[in-house]
């Protein structure tokens, strides 16, 4: 059986895109953003950044480490991506790699804001996401509900989440501790920034949660 990449990386951020982050193996399923072709499951290090990895694995086939073996899983904009089903495979999947004790730490939009924001009519705020995310196209996307739409229906997004709802989806799937955190603000990785940067377009409409896996007793 071939080595998994976790016998090395023990920080794995999944299903990255073009962020990529420092001191981590970065996971996506395609990289077609790099000139140069990648070969699936083979490790790259990033020219100019020593520490930092990037994996081309379809995430669908499972997340490529041994079971107990990871110590941090970041992921970012990720889970909304992924079916009811399978978002709930995917953290039964990530507590199964995350060793006892380890952490994840996660955002997605968060639908509770979006949904503040439309009921009190703040027209600000749409008016940002339409320029930001939609092309500043205001005949498709004229009214607040038609942005809401383009939030949650564009970019082959498929669920939409709450603190609540995640809650519930964390402690099934295995998880302690879980709760609501800052954007860009972390105790547990002193690098956060690489992947949670002051000037990203995701901290205006971000839910992040941590979660820890509960350590054998």
């Amino acid at each position: 059986m071939d080595e998994q990449p976790s016998a090395k990386f023990k920080r794995y951020h999944i299903g990255c895109g073009p962020v990529l982050a420092d001191g981590f193996l970065n996971i996506d399923g395609d990289f077609d953003w790099i000139p140069k072709k990648l070969k699936d499951g083979v490790p790259y290090p990033v020219a100019g950044r020593p520490s930092t990895y990037i994996l081309k694995h379809d995430l669908r086939s499972g997340i490529p480490a041994d079971s107990g073996s990871l110590q941090i899983i970041y992921h970012s904009h990720f889970l909304e991506h992924l079916a009811d089903q399978e978002g709930k495979v995917f953290l039964s999947e990530c507590h199964r790699c995350l060793a006892p004790g380890a952490l994840m730490r996660f955002a997605v939009p968060d639908l509770r804001l979006w949904c503040a924001n439309y009921l009190s009519g703040k027209d600000e705020f749409f008016d940002w996401y339409r320029d930001a995310h939609l092309m500043g196209d205001k005949a498709r996307y004229a009214t607040n509900a038609s942005v809401f739409m383009g939030m949650l229906y564009n970019w082959g997004h498929k669920m939409a989440y709450d603190y609540e709802s995640l809650s519930a989806l964390l402690l099934d799937a295995g998880f302690a501790d879980v709760r609501r955190a800052e954007w860009g603000v972390s105790g547990n990785l002193p690098d956060i920034l690489s992947v949670e940067g002051p000037a990203s377009e995701r901290r205006f409409e971000r839910l992040v949660m941590e979660c820890t896996k509960a350590a054998s007793p």
